[in-house]
């Protein structure tokens, strides 16, 4: 299996959030190749940063070959625990969600290498950068065009998994519990630990506690 991370950009916040996002991820999968990486060290804009993601994440799959098994996150993750499960079912492509594809979250992705899956990532990564450049009303452009691609989808088998257990975020930190194998550390948790601001979120206390304890043991500063 490969478990692969990229960011871009010079941020000292993301760069902290990528090496205890790495350490987890190698803690706990010991036999995967692991590669978390910055694919642009120089600054870059919200929408630049998901462009660069969407081409490392396509590059990442297209590289992988057939059948192989690819995990696919967001720097700002936690993992909690072995990935392989993920994998049970048949599917070219998992995307993680919390009821259908309005509730997508584009920073967890599970996928098998192969050419359905390739050409998949890549529609995904120019319709991005189509957004991206288009359209600053979409927030989340990555995020936009993965749904779009979901419900447009016709040769690819796309399957659902829940983000509670597989990219637990602000929605369902509440339900974290010992089968949640990735955290997604954003939101209210992210900006109380770097800029110590309030938590609002239900659940975003033990998100804090669990990242500091990661990073601790990763040997990273606050």
């Amino acid at each position: 299996m490969r478990i692969v991370a990229a960011w871009a950009g010079d941020s000292p916040v993301y760069a902290k959030l990528a090496a205890v996002c790495e350490h987890t991820a190698k803690l706990y999968n010991p036999r995967a190749f692991v590669m978390v990486r910055n694919v642009h060290r120089e600054p870059v804009t919200r929408y630049e940063a998901f462009v660069h993601k969407a081409r490392a994440w396509f590059r990442a799959v297209r590289d992988t070959p057939a059948g192989v098994r690819i995990a696919l996150l967001d720097v700002d993750t936690i993992v909690c625990g072995a990935l392989d499960d993920a994998f049970r079912d048949s599917f070219d492509i998992a995307v993680t969600h919390r009821g259908g594809v309005g509730s997508i979250n584009s920073g967890v992705v599970f996928a098998r290498g192969g050419e359905t899956t390739t050409a998949f990532f890549l529609r995904w990564f120019r319709l991005t950068a189509r957004l991206a450049k288009s359209d600053k009303t979409k927030r989340f452009s990555d995020q936009d065009a993965l749904k779009q691609c979901v419900a447009a989808n016709l040769a690819a088998k796309v399957v659902g998994l829940p983000c509670q257990r597989w990219n637990c975020e602000q929605h369902t930190w509440k339900d974290f519990n010992k089968d949640t194998r990735i955290v997604h550390v954003k939101s209210d948790a992210r900006k109380h630990l770097f800029n110590g601001e309030p938590l609002i979120s239900e659940g975003a206390e033990t998100v804090v506690t669990l990242w500091l304890a990661y990073a601790q043991a990763a040997g990273i500063a606050e």
